[in-house]
């Protein structure tokens, strides 16, 4: 039941299917996405919903990966409750019980239908815009030039037939007049500081500048110069259809950039779904204790002579799991929002792991599972969150204690190790003597959503990573030297 409440609270839709390959639940963002009941949707009655297009496609990776027990990942369209296709990112991976045998399926979609088509949008103004630098370099190699000659005067003495094609003006119209005649007024200024510039002895290279039509109109000029004696040559480019191609470049190149910043703020949300499924994640554990401590405060209090002291320290225990709950909520939600986070304090690693190890005392004690410590006492304190850094300590500590549960308790042993790095980096060791994590799982264990057990949601170590990285370090994953498995965590000292 505690299941299907917090996966009713994720914020994508997940499915759980059977041995025979029928779904068999559904959690209620799915059945609210569908616009339909949970008896409709068992068995095979999701496929109804999968666009016709997509539906062959869809069964048959369906089909192929479960039999052969195997991880996969599909896009195809699903039917909204309103009729239309949207569509989805569906992944699904193996469900085992404890002792290996093979469950079914479990599976999260995410709706990436604007995402698919931003894509779309994306790919259409890149290739448009290899289309406009395509045209531009045609237009710009195959203009005519225009030709003038000039005296320091600045009265034009001679113009070639170009003018009359690209200008409009037959060369007796440009001859005698003044170069700044046939000057677009706005571009005045270059054109002066340009005539300044051969006047100095210099030559113009791809001066760009406006011409006037006869009719009024602008053409867009590129001017290369050169003197000989008193005469200043002239030879100009008409770029108007490159300058018309650079704007448009110009224009598809901001789509372009308000595009990747829709696709930005698709990967925040992406991101601010994975923390709310984190918090419902991070959150079971004090829900559990709170569940437990008050089945047990009912107890002492419903014998025939009420064990009131008992019943006081549970309740007591009740509290602190339910600020312990605020502070995990709070500290999750915070590493998305640099403005609200938590400013960085000094957080000593040995004493976080002693206070994790007292939070788990009764769980270690109950498994019997023996506790190792090698804790540096010269190691220097690190700036960072308390809460979220005992929050990893302490996914780590359950991990290593559910992989424990398959071994005799006589060889159930964790080890916790702090260690002073050569690079000046503090090291966490936390070891289990457990049966270890297979080779072909190790690149995906930080996966979000990963997971082998038949109860879990596959976010805790993905939540692990998340912190280490937002306090600036690395968590990786190691073989044990006989058996188990090892995670190791490197934070600098100054991270914040």
């Amino acid at each position: 039941m505690r299941f299907c409440e917090v996966m009713d609270a994720a914020p994508v839709m997940i499915w759980v299917s059977g041995k025979d390959k029928g779904c068999i639940w559904f959690n209620r963002p799915w059945l609210t996405f569908t616009g339909r009941s949970m008896a409709q949707e068992v068995g095979s009655g999701w496929s109804d919903g999968v666009h016709r297009d997509d539906f062959d496609g869809c069964t048959k990776l369906y089909s192929g990966h479960f039999d052969a027990r195997k991880d996969f990942r599909m896009q195809y369209r699903l039917r909204q409750h309103d009729g239309e296709y949207r569509w989805v990112d569906d992944t699904g991976i193996p469900r085992y019980a404890r002792d290996g045998t093979f469950l079914g399926y479990i599976g999260s979609c995410v709706d990436v239908d604007e995402h698919r088509k931003t894509q779309t949008e994306l790919r259409r103004l890149l290739l448009e815009i290899a289309e406009l630098n395509r045209q531009r370099d045609r237009v710009w190699h195959h203009s005519r030039d225009l030709l003038g000659i000039a005296g320091t005067d600045g009265i034009i003495r001679a113009a070639n037939p170009a003018w009359t094609e690209i200008l409009g003006y037959a060369s007796d119209e440009v001859v005698g007049r003044s170069y700044l005649d046939f000057v677009f007024p706005e571009d005045a200024h270059l054109a002066d500081d340009a005539w300044q510039t051969m006047l100095s002895g210099h030559n113009l290279t791809d001066l760009q500048i406006r011409l006037r039509r006869k009719d009024g109109s602008a053409r867009w000029i590129s001017w290369n110069s050169r003197t000989e004696g008193d005469l200043f040559y002239g030879y100009g480019r008409d770029i108007t259809a490159a300058k018309a191609q650079e704007q448009a470049l110009a224009d598809a190149e901001r789509v372009l950039r308000r595009r990747l910043l829709e696709i930005a703020e698709l990967n925040r949300q992406a991101d601010s779904a994975m923390l709310a499924a984190s918090i419902a994640h991070e959150i079971n554990q004090p829900l559990t204790a709170i569940v437990s401590n008050s089945s047990a405060a009912l107890r002492w209090l419903a014998r025939e002579t009420p064990d009131v002291e008992n019943a006081k320290a549970t309740l007591n225990n009740i509290i602190h799991a339910g600020k312990r709950a605020a502070e995990i909520s709070h500290s999750i939600r915070a590493i998305s929002n640099k403005e609200r986070h938590t400013p960085p304090t000094p957080v000593s690693l040995n004493e976080l792991i002693r206070e994790v190890l007292a939070l788990v005392e009764a769980e270690l004690q109950s498994h019997h599972i023996a506790v190792q410590t090698t804790l540096n006492d010269a190691l220097p304190q690190m700036l960072g969150d308390r809460v979220q850094l005992q929050q990893v300590i302490l996914n780590l500590i359950n991990n290593a204690i559910e992989a424990m549960k398959v071994v005799s308790d006589d060889s159930r042993i964790l080890q916790l190790k702090t260690e002073l790095e050569d690079g000046g980096n503090v090291r966490i060791t936390v070891q289990d003597s457990g049966p270890g994590i297979d080779g072909e799982d190790t690149e995906r264990i930080f996966d979000r959503f990963f997971t082998k057990k038949s109860q879990g949601m596959g976010m805790g170590l993905t939540i692990c990573r998340f912190i280490v990285e937002a306090h600036g370090g690395r968590i990786w994953l190691e073989a044990g030297f006989q058996r188990g498995s090892v995670f190791l965590i490197s934070l600098p000292v100054g991270s914040s």
